[in-house]
This record gives structure tokens, C-alpha cells and sequence, in this order.
């Protein structure tokens, strides 16, 4: 599948917000594949790596800049997110989870 085929893909699904709202929401297989076509072509998803301590700074920085995008986009608390539900999901070292809440309080910032 092309690039332009995985944005087409995320264009339907982009404004669902089934699973924001209800985490035991179940998506589409159409939703699914998109999805994990877009983690598969972007090293700032967790998702991309067998383990997420293969993600570079710059990937974490960009995972944490993407997650700020979407708490803005669907007014949620990014911090809650992160600690929440990132966290646990997850599993992220302590040292990595340290900078990624750094980073997160930084963006943040008023």
C-alpha cells in the first residue's frame, strides 16, 4: 500500500473518536489495517518497534508532539493520557517514561 493509500485510509477513520471516549470500543478491520500501516511507516509509534526502547529521542519527542496534537484536537488532558493510559499500555522503562513526561509537561506549558 502507497503512501497516498495509507492517508486515504486515516482520512475515514481520523475523526472517530469511539475509542477516546470508550477504551473497550472494538474497530473495524478497515480501521485496524489502517492504523497499523501508518505505525508500520512511522518510527514515532511505539507500535513500530518489538520494544520501545529501540525508539530514538527524536521518535519519542515526535510520539509526544503527535499525542499533544490529538489531546488538542479532541480537548482531553494530554497529561492524563500519558499517565493513564500510555503508561500502563505501554510499559515503557522508567528512565524513558521520565523523559516522556518531561517532554509532555513541556508542551504543556502555558
Amino acid at each position: 500500500m502507497s503512501f497516498t493509500d495509507e492517508m486515504h485510509a486515516l482520512s475515514r477513520i481520523i475523526n472517530d473518536k469511539t475509542t477516546l471516549k470508550d477504551a473497550s470500543a472494538q474497530l473495524s478491520p478497515i480501521k485496524k489495517d489502517a492504523i497499523a500501516l501508518h505505525w508500520k511507516h512511522n518510527a514515532h509509534h511505539p507500535e513500530h518497534y518489538d520494544s520501545v526502547i529501540d525508539m530514538t529521542k527524536l521518535d519519542i519527542m515526535e510520539m509526544c508532539c503527535d499525542w499533544h496534537a490529538r489531546s488538542t484536537q479532541y480537548k482531553t488532558d494530554l497529561l492524563e493520557f500519558v499517565k493513564k493510559q500510555q503508561e500502563e499500555r505501554f510499559h515503557f522503562p522508567e528512565w524513558m517514561f521520565a523523559e516522556i513526561w518531561h517532554y509532555c509537561n513541556v508542551l504543556t506549558w502555558d
